[in-house]
């Protein structure tokens, strides 16, 4: 277990390393203990992955939230997260992706939507508690929701779309149920628009080749 502490350690320094602690925005971790007191001093962060953590993350409260009040993005999938009791001092978090954990009570839904009243993006899936009869249920439990478990409220598949987390702009944030997601169908009439561009211009319409993402 030491060994893995300093590996946690390790890779908070590698992603950080020549970078002033008020500038850091993102920390990425994957399969080590969480270390809780060396995140604390990043309180600009804005983006948080916390998966499969050693030993296995039980409660929100374990992340240090209070110290994390830019927070827009957190990522604690793939852990034993149950949720006793809301959240204190929570940061206005605009996604929370906490698939494949413990949530088995609909009333730790209920909790969720009072500590973080501000999502539109919440990932639930794989938890006892995520019963599709209560999908429209979930939807008016957080006001600002507009994807479920990668559907919006037509229980339409939509692609979540990478966007600046770190944008203070209000209008930018009013405008993310727009930019941000985009369904199916409109991403194959984007393609299939672009192709017929290419193919004016003489360019292959052969798809671009999809690299996987990184941390």
């Amino acid at each position: 277990m030491e060994l893995l502490r300093k590996t946690a350690l390790l890779r908070v320094e590698e992603q950080t390393r020549g970078v002033p602690p008020e500038e850091v925005r993102a920390i990425s971790l994957h399969d080590v203990p969480l270390p809780t007191e060396r995140l604390s001093c990043f309180s600009q962060l804005t983006r948080l992955t916390l998966v499969s953590l050693r030993p296995r993350l039980r409660a929100l409260d374990g992340v240090p939230l209070a110290s994390l009040p830019a927070l827009a993005v957190l990522d604690v999938s793939d852990n034993a997260i149950s949720v006793p009791a809301a959240p204190a001092h929570t940061p206005p978090l605009r996604k929370l992706f906490i698939a494949n954990n413990k949530l088995n009570e609909w009333e730790e839904i209920e909790r969720l939507a009072a500590a973080f009243p501000t999502l539109t993006v919440l990932d639930i899936t794989h938890n006892q508690a995520d019963d599709p009869a209560r999908f429209n249920d979930i939807f008016a439990l957080f006001p600002a929701l507009v994807a479920l478990d990668s559907k919006n409220k037509d229980g339409e598949e939509v692609a979540i779309v990478d966007s600046d987390e770190s944008s203070s702009e209000s209008d930018e944030e009013d405008d993310e149920s727009d930019a941000s997601f985009i369904t199916e169908e409109e991403e194959e009439e984007e393609e299939e628009e672009e192709e017929k561009k290419n193919s004016v211009n003489g360019e292959s319409s052969a798809p671009p080749l999809k690299l996987p993402r990184t941390e």
